[in-house]
């Protein structure tokens, strides 16, 4: 079952569009990175050796694929490993074998739904590792950063964002509507990664970090993001005051070390995992990448797996 988000966000995800275009694809990136969005979302090199002729895979449907789909997909998973550490075999050989590894089968899935969709052979093998592969899994603490959601939830999405980061101000909605349509589920992490060459990005993530000493933040950042054009100090200030935080408590709050520390703190996380670019989506870990996956179509469909996963995980 294909799981979307409610029509209500069909505006939205327009602006998401015009807001990924504008930052490259969902790409904003820093100065000091050599790689640039263009580059980071061209097609992987297809260096993928044919496996020989494949076989039907049980359980798998591939009845909507044609004979270089099945191919695709037969290479690909017979040169994958199962995505369970104590299986040491390929994702075919889990699958026929019917390994321990619950995860084997809607790796599978999950690879011929992105053949399916048009995925080039490397690009849908390159979706399969960040999305299955348990090597790229980063562990992040989540420290003192404004959490939304339970504190024991199973799946815990973490993005770092700029204020000025137009991507961010349109993805950053669809992440909370996630954590309410998941609400025993999700916790949102917010970690903040002014970048530099975004002039007031830096001072409106201070003025979030003094909202969220007053239990403000989340109010704070959408009156910022609601305003990305107008971040002076007394901007910032005008939306402390309309959130209904102490003014003089944030003024202190705002301009103290430990602001100054809490965003170096997320920008040496941030630094690394390997973040390139704003935002950055990690879901349970796992990199959200807009290079193979979208925003708008596969949040919630990666939520809803992620959820089947972890719950078959405990079991």
């Amino acid at each position: 079952m294909v799981l979307r988000l409610q029509p209500s966000t069909t505006l939205l995800f327009a602006t998401v569009s015009l807001a990924l275009l504008g930052c490259g694809l969902g790409l904003s990136p820093r100065a000091e990175v050599v790689e640039t969005a263009a580059s980071a979302t061209k097609p992987a090199k297809d260096d993928i050796p044919s496996a020989g002729p494949p076989r039907p895979l049980p359980g798998i449907n591939q009845e909507e694929l044609d004979e270089s789909e099945r191919q695709a997909v037969w290479d690909i998973a017979q040169q994958s490993y199962a995505p369970c550490t104590n299986e040491a075999v390929s994702l075919v050989q889990c699958v026929e074998e019917q390994r321990s590894c619950s995860t084997c089968k809607p790796a599978l899935e999950f690879l011929v739904e992105k053949v399916d969709s048009g995925s080039a052979r490397a690009n849908a093998r390159a979706a399969l590792k960040l999305r299955f592969d348990p090597s790229v899994v980063v562990e992040l603490p989540v420290g003192t950063s404004p959490v939304l959601g339970p504190q024991n939830a199973p799946i815990t999405v973490v993005i770092f964002s700029d204020f000025e980061c137009p991507a961010c101000k349109a993805v950053t909605p669809l992440l909370e509507e996630l954590q309410r349509k998941f609400p025993e589920d999700v916790r949102l992490v917010h970690k903040y990664f002014p970048l530099s060459k975004h002039l007031r990005a830096r001072y409106a993530a201070r003025a979030a970090y003094a909202a969220q000493k007053q239990g403000r933040y989340w109010e704070m950042e959408k009156l910022i993001f609601d305003n990305q054009g107008a971040l002076s100090d007394q901007d910032l200030e005008r939306y402390a005051a309309q959130v209904g935080l102490d003014i003089a408590r944030y003024r202190t709050d705002k301009d103290s070390p430990e602001a100054e520390q809490a965003i170096e703190e997320d920008l040496a996380l941030g630094d690394a995992a390997g973040l390139t670019h704003t935002p950055f989506v990690l879901i349970n870990g796992r990199e959200f990448d807009p290079a193979y996956f979208r925003y708008d179509d596969d949040l919630a469909p990666w939520i809803a797996l992620e959820k089947k996963l972890v719950g078959a995980a405990k079991k």
